[in-house]
């Protein structure tokens, strides 16, 4: 998601305790940062924990946690993205290429999925949903890089470290498939072959060797060299944390959706609503803006209806689930889904493409909105 951007400014560092204790600059600060990520992956395991003392985790997603963590979060994180894109009309002048053609490629690619076979579809959007998923927290790791550079061998242990933390979960997911009651998006949407089991014990050396390696990196950065590395030890900490408890120590629904979305969609809400608030100080004029000068409440709501609205399309017209939210759609044919199930993915596909480019060191160049929500975190 988030590119490395080199000319971010370098923070102050702890003062001297005893010996000279140097600690990397947080992204946006101390505060902020184990709030918003912390704190979101803190409140995700404390209410799968709740859960289970209360009874409403283990088993399917309740209604009332369909609409708190799906639609409130996982849907309605992907419309924030308009904020930095669709409802900007300045920023659609500047880049009319993108915009244009990102939709109609992903309704194109998605149409071609689906005409080859339903699974086809589901298997490749789960792929590319887990695939997007992990490189956010990659995204996170390079740019406060950015602010504290770091050797190449530490950049390059950091970030397999990270994609250890979550892959190791998705491996064992994928080893046992059949005993899984969950799924990205529909049953059988992720496939492995039947022996793929048998690199169960090289897989666990593997990422317990990465790990230690990090964790021995770590104590060495900080003990030999006095180097507190505050940020990337809590991105990491907190991805390997969730994604196993959500992934291999619980196995439901509820528990999977719950430290899948929060962990994920929190921090990509503050990072869109900093930068609309920046960017209302140079373009007041667009609708981005003047919705973010409203406040965070008409923020939220905006991206709410718009989530709602989508969850009906999707309840409505394929899966009819909730009736007694979305009311009862008619069933469609196979044919009529092939052009109608793409359409109610565009804008996730949307979401998954553009979030890889909008947040690059090229755009902070060209966004002086962008550079100061990166800096200070859109705080004014």
């Amino acid at each position: 998601m988030l590119e490395g951007m080199r000319a971010l400014e370098v923070e102050a560092a702890l003062p001297p305790v005893g010996r000279v204790w140097r600690a990397e600059p947080w992204l946006w600060s101390a505060r902020r940062d184990l709030l918003i990520f912390g704190g979101s992956a803190g409140f995700a395991l404390l209410f799968v924990g709740l859960g289970h003392v209360f009874g409403f985790a283990g088993g399917a997603l309740p209604d009332w946690a369909f609409l708190v963590f799906v639609l409130g979060v996982d849907v309605a994180h992907v419309y924030a993205t308009l904020f930095r894109t669709y409802f900007d009309a300045a920023e659609l002048r500047a880049k009319p290429v993108r915009y244009a053609l990102t939709p109609l490629l992903a309704y194109a690619v998605g149409v071609a999925a689906y005409a080859a076979g339903a699974l086809v579809f589901w298997r490749a959007l789960a792929y590319a949903a887990l695939f997007h998923f992990i490189r956010q927290e990659i995204g996170w790791l390079r740019l406060q890089r950015a602010k504290a550079p770091c050797s190449r061998f530490d950049a390059r242990l950091d970030e397999l470290a990270l994609y250890v933390s979550a892959l190791y979960p998705v491996f064992v997911w994928h080893t046992e498939l059949a005993s899984r009651r969950f799924s990205w998006f529909v049953p059988q949407d992720f496939w492995a072959p039947h022996a793929l089991g048998v690199l169960s014990p090289v897989a666990a050396a593997a990422a317990l060797s990465v790990l230690v390696l990090y964790l021995a990196r770590q104590s060495w950065l900080l003990v030999a060299r006095g180097s507190l590395r505050p940020l990337p030890w809590l991105i990491i900490g907190k991805t390997a944390l969730i994604w196993y408890i959500g992934i291999v120590l619980c196995n439901s629904d509820f528990d999977f959706t719950v430290t899948n979305v929060l962990a994920h969609g929190v921090p990509y809400f503050v990072l869109l609503w900093s930068y609309a608030r920046q960017r209302a100080e140079q373009r007041p004029e667009v609708l981005a803006t003047r919705i973010a000068r409203a406040g965070w409440v008409p923020f939220l709501l905006v991206l709410l209806l718009l989530a709602a609205v989508e969850e009906w399309g999707w309840d409505f017209a394929v899966f009819h689930d909730r009736e007694w939210l979305f009311g009862s759609g008619a069933a469609h044919s196979s044919g009529v889904l092939t052009w109608l199930v793409p359409l109610l993915a565009v804008p996730q596909l949307c979401h998954y493409w553009l979030d890889g480019t909008l947040w690059r060191s090229s755009e902070a160049r060209r966004l002086p909105a962008l550079r100061a929500t990166l800096v200070r975190g859109g705080e004014t």
